[in-house]
């Protein structure tokens, strides 16, 4: 294929929609004071990048953001460089060199050169060129262009018609009352280098305010648009500690004559030649915001920004506030500022917890468990921690359960419990009256205890708690009872034959009364209170055994019993009587003691003559007592029986039948005075001195009898 305008043309247009999906954002600039075309352009080049090139894409967004009030230069010219005028494709690149992809010209723009009448002179053209075809004329170009824009993408202007009628259309929408725009130029002059048809060679285009364009005399002094890519540079910052940071950045585009930072909104008395800054006298731990300008022309380009946090500050006066069985509440300070706080708990768990307060609570922890927190401040995005501060402390144990008093005695009492959940290494137990005065405070391993030394008969308030460290104490559990009261001593029993007199002795205070209970042997208890230390029990039978137990009472304790035995006095029998008797044997009985039961008797025999003397002991009223002397007076007493004790005796005598022998004595009677002894009343006398002397040895113990035999 030969190379045309129109093959030219096409391949500018092809790669106009390539070029746009790249195009980076833009600023636009109008700047109000007159300018030739080309100063304008230097102008823009300087301070900005070029003069405007309008777009479809564009168009819209100057018009309403510049709010034009004039007439005013774009990037487009005829000839593009002035020099090539006659050789440059017109109308064909803007000022920036991009392809002219798009155009807005007011109805009977641009200008068609007039048609030259006069013959044309031949020329030589190069040998791939196709001369039979003629040098386009303006209409053939913007014709050209049009039908070509139309076969590569949706643009809404195609051809000169169309051009006009839309550019009819946006004119008036945008500026209703406007119906006609004269060829002249902004302040109401024409153009000086136009011809009599109103035909410019080299001409600048100027776009009106509603954005419909115009060829204008380049010389012409307009206001002028100039336009930026948008500047998209970014920051970064290096070396952050807590109280400092390097700043880095990159370079602004064209003449940049130096670079301004503003740190949270508030812009630093600098102004930096150098990609780099350092930033002192920072607060750690705090957010900073900072945006660095390149300024151009004294003018701020787009800023570029980074956010950083610096370093956090270290935790300082971390103290422990409340600990409680399964939580620990914790205080600290920190310099500068922190958005959050990492607390990580070492020990029978490992926790993190995050907070953003100085104050927090760690819960979930094992009771009477040793943890050590480490607390440091951090700041919102997790980038940067500062460091740690550390503690230790034990959570409380936990409360004992199941706590029972299992024996009560006076000076002592025994506790059980259970151990609480949780760790804990001993027990505190202690033991209070209920005056609140401490009677015993001990320590202990084991989950039982004697608690001693305590006074007797008192009503004690025990409480236990768990200790883990010694010191660190779980909540108490009490409980209440009271020491037995002491045991009564010295007792002694002062019985009759129907009651027993107890008395005793305490030397200890603490009771409320005596609780004395007797028994007879062989029968029922029985039991009677006292207040004092004696008691007379009545209404006893006679000669029995009684077990007197006296117990001291506290409320619902008794202390260990005293114990006595003893027998009331026993009562003598009825009178006895002799039930049969011979030469051996005599038989006795006597009536039972009054309120007596299963008495025991004593029975004493006595033969006064012969020295004869025993007992016998027996459990009924009746006693036969065999092979006794014959003739022999026996007495006989008989005592009622209780333990050791005896009653008075009755008595009664009886003399065994005599079994008779003969005894002869013959005397032999001699005096000095004759006869003496044959007189009868000698004989009488002697008689009677003998009978007294037998008498006197034999009395009535035993049977005799003297007489006189007769010659």
């Amino acid at each position: 294929m030969k190379p045309t305008i129109k093959n030219a043309i096409f391949i500018l247009v092809f790669w106009a929609p390539l070029l746009l999906c790249c195009a980076p954002e833009q600023d636009f600039f109008l700047l109000s004071g007159g300018a030739t075309w080309e100063q304008a352009r230097q102008h823009c080049q300087v301070c900005y990048h070029e003069l405007v090139s309008v777009t479809a894409q564009n168009i819209q967004t100057i018009v309403r953001v510049l709010n034009l009030t004039s007439d005013s230069w774009i990037g487009l010219r005829k000839h593009l460089n002035a020099s090539s005028s006659g050789s440059a494709l017109p109308w064909s690149r803007w000022a920036n060199g991009d392809p002219l992809t798009f155009q807005n010209w007011y109805p009977g723009w641009p200008k068609a050169k007039p048609v030259n009448t006069t013959p044309a002179c031949s020329c030589c053209c190069p040998s791939d060129i196709d001369t039979t075809e003629q040098p386009p004329t303006t209409d053939d170009l913007m014709t050209a262009m049009n039908s070509t824009m139309d076969s590569t993408m949706d643009w809404s202007i195609q051809t000169q018609t169309l051009i006009q009628t839309q550019t009819q259309t946006l004119t008036q929408t945008l500026n209703p009352n406007l119906t006609h725009v004269s060829n002249t130029s902004s302040n109401g002059t024409s153009d000086e280098n136009e011809d009599a048809d109103g035909y410019i060679e080299d001409t600048c285009v100027a776009m009106l305010s509603f954005g419909a364009w115009v060829e204008k005399d380049c010389m012409k002094l307009l206001p002028y648009i100039c336009y930026e890519d948008r500047f998209k540079g970014s920051a970064t910052q290096t070396n952050v500690t807590s109280s400092s940071a390097t700043l880095t950045w990159q370079p602004g585009p064209g003449n940049i004559s130096h670079y301004e930072v503003e740190v949270n909104g508030e812009k630093l008395p600098v102004h930096l030649r150098n990609l780099t800054y350092d930033l002192v006298g920072l607060t750690s731990g705090t957010l900073y915001s900072v945006r660095v300008f390149a300024v151009k022309c004294n003018r701020s380009l787009n800023p570029q920004t980074v956010r950083f946090y610096t370093r956090p500050g270290t935790v300082q006066n971390l103290n422990i506030t409340m600990v409680t069985t399964t939580s620990v509440a914790m205080h600290w300070t920190v310099d500068g500022n922190a958005s959050q706080y990492e607390i990580r708990v070492h020990g029978t768990q490992n926790l993190t917890n995050l907070s953003t307060s100085k104050d927090t609570e760690v819960r979930g922890l094992t009771p009477g468990g040793l943890f050590t927190f480490e607390v440091m401040a951090g700041v919102g995005d997790n980038s940067l921690w500062g460091e740690a501060a550390s503690i230790s402390a034990y959570t409380k144990p936990g409360k004992v359960s199941n706590l029972t008093v299992s024996e009560n005695y006076p000076h002592s009492v025994m506790l059980s419990w259970n151990p609480p959940e949780g760790n804990v290494m001993e027990y505190r137990v202690t033991a209070l009256n209920i005056t609140n005065v401490m009677l015993s405070n001990i320590t202990v391993n084991a989950t039982k205890t004697t608690v001693e030394n305590l006074p007797t008969g008192t009503k004690l308030w025990l409480s236990v708690v768990a200790l883990v460290n010694g010191s660190v104490e779980g909540d108490n559990v009490t409980t209440t009872s009271s020491t037995a009261p002491a045991s009564v001593s010295s007792l002694r029993l002062l019985p009759t034959s129907n009651s027993i007199t107890a008395s005793w002795e305490l030397l200890e205070s603490g009771y409320e009364y005596f609780d004395v209970e007797y028994q007879q042997s062989g029968f029922s208890k029985n039991n009677q209170t006292s207040k004092n230390t004696t008691l007379t029990i009545n209404g006893l039978k006679a000669a029995a055994n009684y077990t007197v137990a006296v117990y001291t009472v506290s409320g619902d304790l008794r202390s260990p019993k005293t114990v006595m035995s003893n027998f009331t006095l026993p009562v003598k029998p009825g009178e006895p009587s002799i039930r049969s008797w011979n030469a051996s044997r005599i038989s006795l009985e006597w009536p039972a003691s009054e309120n007596t039961e299963a008495a025991r008797y004593l029975v004493s025999v006595r033969a006064s003559f012969w020295g004869d003397h025993w007992d016998e002991t027996v459990n009924k009223t009746s006693i036969t007592f065999d092979n006794l002397r014959s003739g022999t007076k026996y007495d006989f007493e008989v005592r009622t029986l209780a333990g050791d004790l005896k009653s008075d005796p009755v008595s009664i005598s009886k003399q065994t039948d005599p079994e008779e022998g003969r005894i002869v004595l013959s005397m032999l009677c001699s005096s000095v005075e004759p006869l003496l002894c044959d007189h009868q009343t000698t004989r009488d006398h002697m008689f009677e001195k003998l009978h007294d002397h037998f008498k006197g040895l034999m009395s009535t113990q035993v049977f005799w009898n003297l007489t006189v035999l007769k010659p």
